[in-house]
């Protein structure tokens, strides 16, 4: 089969089932890759092998999801402590700006000295690069050990729903094999019966048998041959 026939009997297979479980922020191509793939491995027969396969793929892409979140709660609740820290150092930032504002208007009154400008701009510095400065840090590992306890209880759950999806992946695969067996039994058991039916119909021709070729008690071969002329036997006699 060619890769465009191909590429045709996945999308014709993905639109028979309706819409994917594909999420926006998902990879619709990877998806329809993994579906052609594992059509192309099974090869499905019928519309109800076809569902079975697709189930499979659907249950294939949900423990993908749930492994990948896995990985993505810890790096959202180590993004979330940089924007904590991000916060405070607004707040921070904001109340120096406050406090510079009032020593500069007293300064303002009376000649201000070099040292105490110097000293208040470097108070209040800049506090966007320091912002920044936050949220671009490369996490350490206790770092990423703090995320993950405070993530404990959603990894869990997403754990027993990589269990369930593993389940039904299992039960489906089950099922398919079940179902090709039966229907090998059916198809088996519908070549008998045809066979069957051909054998009633035609007629076996009779064997007769043939001539025997050995002697009997009543006399030689030459004996038991009828004589097509009895009456010029006996006159010979």
């Amino acid at each position: 089969m060619t890769q465009d026939k191909t590429l045709k009997c996945a999308a014709a297979n993905l639109s028979l089932f309706g819409r994917t479980p594909v999420l926006k922020t998902e990879d619709h191509a990877l998806y329809a890759k993994i579906h052609s793939d594992f059509m192309t491995c099974l090869s499905p027969e019928d519309i109800v092998l076809k569902s079975l396969v697709d189930r499979l793929v659907t249950d294939q892409w949900f423990i993908m999801r749930y492994g990948r979140h896995q990985t993505v709660a810890i790096e959202r609740s180590f993004q979330q402590s940089l924007d904590f820290q991000a916060q405070r150092r607004n707040l921070r930032k904001a109340k120096q700006e406050v406090l510079a504002k009032i020593q500069a208007e007293k300064m303002a009154q009376s000649p201000p000295e070099i040292a105490q400008l110097v000293h208040l701009e470097k108070r209040v510095g800049d506090p966007v690069e320091e912002i920044d400065e936050i949220l671009e840090r490369t996490p350490t590992e206790i770092e990423h050990n703090r995320a993950l306890e405070r993530t404990i209880l959603f990894q869990e759950q997403l754990d027993r729903l990589v269990s369930n999806a593993t389940k039904r992946f299992n039960e489906t695969l089950e099922l398919i094999e079940y179902y090709r067996a039966r229907s090998g039994k059916r198809l088996r058991q519908a070549a008998e019966d045809l066979n069957a039916v051909s054998t009633d119909q035609g007629e076996v021709p009779q064997q007769t048998e043939g001539p025997s070729i050995v002697p009997s008690e009543k006399g030689t071969l030459a004996d038991q041959i009828v004589d097509p002329n009895p009456s010029s036997r006996e006159e010979n006699q």
